[in-house]
């Protein structure tokens, strides 16, 4: 029916803010573009946005997710998010979409998919995880490299400990709901 989130900019900076590769912050019509997305309920996606452009977004935004983004605590990269930019996002309900990228997530695949989870766990923050996957942009590793492997990612999670009800919120149940509420 409609357009639920827009992805700001990629890595570089554009009209409306600047990406993980810029100094660049929020423009003055980068602050009309969430106005308008306030406007029409649509989430702003929070992913690729560099730090100075991520706090520029968050307090002007209404509805926020990060698509496809994991934790800088776990993976040190400027891609990923601080612990911080977790909380103000989920104080306002936002989704977090685990990135399977190994640039932003590191070399051991399951283990540090689990560690995410983990992380965004002990912060309290269950109902705020999701798949983010990056299958549409990035190589992956053969133990995600499609959306084919996704029973197998479950099926690994479990071995690790992790209970079904959380997986099930984390596999579709949150992100279902956040897009229903848009």
């Amino acid at each position: 029916d409609k357009i639920k989130f827009i992805t700001l900019t990629w890595n570089g900076e554009n009209k409306i803010a600047g990406g993980v590769k810029t100094d660049k912050g929020l423009t003055d019509f980068g602050k009309s573009v969430i106005k308008q997305m306030n406007r029409f309920k649509m989430a702003v996606d929070l992913s690729h946005l560099n730090d100075k452009s991520f706090f520029g977004v968050i307090d002007k935004a209404d509805i926020v997710l990060a698509s496809h983004s994991n934790c800088r605590t776990i993976c040190n990269h400027k891609r990923n998010l601080t612990d911080e930019q977790i909380k103000l996002i989920a104080e306002k309900n936002g989704i977090i979409g685990l990135n399977f990228y190994p640039l932003f997530l590191g070399d051991d695949f399951y283990r540090n998919i689990y560690e995410n989870i983990y992380h965004l766990c002990d912060m309290g923050y269950e109902n705020n995880i999701a798949l983010g996957s990056d299958f549409d942009g990035a190589v992956l590793p053969n133990e995600i490299k499609d959306i084919s492997k996704i029973p197998l990612l479950y099926d690994q999670l479990l071995k690790k400990g992790l209970k079904t009800d959380l997986l099930d919120k984390i596999f579709y149940k949150n992100a279902k709901e956040f897009m229903l509420n848009l």
